[in-house]
């Protein structure tokens, strides 16, 4: 697990939201394996470190709770802004991404961190894990327009065959 920071991403310390996003694609599109990166904020949410957090395969990847829980504690972090890509192109989170970062924000909580949301992206798109439920946090407090670029990936269809049980 690597920690870099916000320089490493080239992220403001308040970027926008869509900003963010197109830093992360940078980073993990055209992939061909999944890749989990986190941002770590400050109490004023400020970018205050950037973590290649796990490699995976073509259609999976892992995330360690106490790995990410310590590092955001480590660097003072109250809140965590997590990212991987689906090399498939399909930017549906899949039940594993969903369970993963539902216990991941549950296990945050209870040591005063926040999760943002948990983006999953593609080539030219972008999707909430957090956004099953109506609009992310993220989105609300997005200064930006244009959220996706694609209108066929808002908001993701929970029919959809899931991937991996794994994220």
């Amino acid at each position: 697990m690597a920690l870099a920071n916000q320089r490493s991403m080239n992220v403001p310390p308040q970027a926008c939201a869509i900003d963010v996003v197109q830093q992360f694609r940078k980073h993990l599109t055209s992939e061909p394996i999944e890749i989990l990166q986190i941002l770590f904020f400050d109490p004023g949410g400020a970018a205050i470190g950037h973590q290649v957090h796990s490699f995976g395969g073509p259609d999976q990847t892992w995330l360690s709770i106490s790995g990410i829980l310590d590092q955001a504690i480590a660097l003072n972090a109250t809140t965590l802004l997590l990212a991987h890509n689906h090399p498939n192109g399909v930017s549906t989170p899949s039940i594993a991404d969903r369970l993963a970062t539902e216990r991941l924000a549950r296990a945050a909580a209870a040591v005063g961190i926040h999760v943002l949301d948990h983006l999953v992206l593609t080539d030219d798109c972008h999707s909430s894990v957090f956004e099953a439920n109506g609009p992310s946090e993220l989105r609300r407090r997005a200064m930006c327009r244009d959220w996706c670029s694609r209108p066929s990936c808002s908001p993701p269809d929970p029919h959809l065959a899931s991937r991996s049980q794994r994220t």
